[in-house]
């Protein structure tokens, strides 16, 4: 089976074993900084396979070091979700984006914009439980500030 957006599964699982990889090093002792550029590889192999497509942009948002880099490939995987009509891509990215500007920027209005676009976004991918959670505990955490 293919993610939302086209990749193979067998590409994307390559994707996935990595990203373990660099969870595993973070709560340890261990440096997840070699993990974390193999992933980065990783992505620009399947980039120049698949072209930048909106897993490909918003995986890489979450292993890059700088928050104004992350923020912008988020930008771009949501523009090109909607292009695509992938709406499990779009309810992702929505959701990340409204935690980034909650969480990182601070910026409650820019998180408010995004949790709205997420709540219509996760209207059209509705069955992934942990998206519904999340949209609560954001929507509960902004209705506090």
């Amino acid at each position: 089976m293919a993610t939302s957006d086209g990749i193979d599964a067998r590409d994307w699982e390559v994707i996935g074993d990595l990203a373990a990889a660099v969870a595993n090093r973070t709560g340890s002792d261990c440096d997840a900084s070699l993990d974390r550029k193999r992933l980065l590889r990783a992505l620009d192999k399947l980039e120049k396979k698949y072209g930048r497509l909106p897993s490909i942009l918003s995986t890489r948002a979450d292993y890059v070091d700088d928050p104004e880099l992350s923020l912008s490939l988020l930008k771009e995987a949501y523009v090109t979700a909607d292009e695509r009509s992938d709406v499990k891509n779009k309810a992702f990215i929505s959701s990340t984006l409204s935690e980034l500007y909650l969480e990182t920027f601070q910026r409650k209005d820019l998180a408010r914009f995004w949790l709205e676009l997420f709540k219509k976004d996760l209207g059209s991918y509705s069955e992934d439980e942990y998206l519904q959670k999340l949209c609560a505990e954001l929507t509960d955490s902004l209705s506090e500030i």
